[in-house]
């Protein structure tokens, strides 16, 4: 379904983890809950929700009009989501060891390498 926005109107999405805002005409900007800034889409490009939480669309004031699709996660989307979480937990165990072993060197090595034993708990 094609959605058209206008200056006035907002588009909010709960819970959209993986969908793609495709814009077909105009200028949008989405805001992401947990996102810094807001992030602004042109005709013919398209945004995929990363987070949890909602999301905000709207018209980018100088196009004063939009058509958007919202498109549900395709299976593609959904393996992409469960890498990137496999991912997260491999770099989280990998940050975990380092600090392990950095937690046993001694004080002379960890001064050695620019490293104080209060900086290894951050």
């Amino acid at each position: 379904m094609i959605l058209r926005l206008t200056l006035r109107d907002f588009l909010t999405l709960q819970g959209a983890r993986g969908m793609a805002i495709d814009v077909l005409v105009g200028r949008v900007w989405i805001t992401e809950d947990g996102r810094a800034g807001d992030s602004f889409v042109e005709a013919g490009r398209s945004y995929r929700v990363g987070g949890h939480g909602m999301v905000l669309i709207g018209t980018e004031h100088q196009a004063r009009m939009a058509e958007v699709v919202v498109r549900n996660p395709t299976r593609r989307a959904a393996w992409d989501w469960v890498l990137n979480l496999l991912k997260e937990y491999r770099d989280e165990l990998q940050a975990a060891r380092t600090r392990r072993q950095l937690r046993a060197l001694p004080d002379r090595m960890l001064r050695d390498i620019g490293l104080r034993r209060d900086q290894l708990d951050l």
